[in-house]
């Protein structure tokens, strides 16, 4: 869900919120839950999301907000979705990148986070 506060500026503040859920049980799901091995996995969002972030943004990057805002902290990635055959991060303005940019994200393929023991069931289809 985006959000966007009106503080009297230039343009609105953006915000965005996500929430996954269980469809069996309706509790909210973290990545506690969508991984069984959890060790390592800030890093390998971190070094995933940046790559495509900066490959995406090419010469509009700003490196600084770039390695701030993918910086291997579990904070930068908690706005997710489950997709098909992955997960998607979002990232909103100013986190990665100015706000010109827009808002972000990065889906990162099932295959790629293999190590970490993904519960298959929360991708299954219905």
């Amino acid at each position: 869900s985006f959000i966007n506060t009106s503080m009297g500026g230039a343009h609105p503040e953006p915000g965005m919120a996500t929430f996954v859920y269980d469809k069996r049980d309706g509790r909210r799901l973290s990545y506690n839950d969508l991984f069984m091995n959890q060790d390592g996995i800030t890093d390998t969002f971190s070094a995933i999301c940046k790559s495509a972030l900066a490959e995406r943004l090419g010469d509009r990057a700003d490196a600084a907000m770039l390695n701030a805002g993918t910086a291997p902290d579990m904070a930068n990635f908690d706005l997710f979705s489950l997709v098909r055959d992955g997960i998607r991060i979002y990232f909103p303005p100013y986190q990665a990148a100015p706000y010109s940019e827009g808002y972000l994200d990065v889906t990162i393929p099932l295959s790629d986070l293999a190590t970490f023991a993904p519960h298959s069931g929360f991708w299954a289809l219905p």
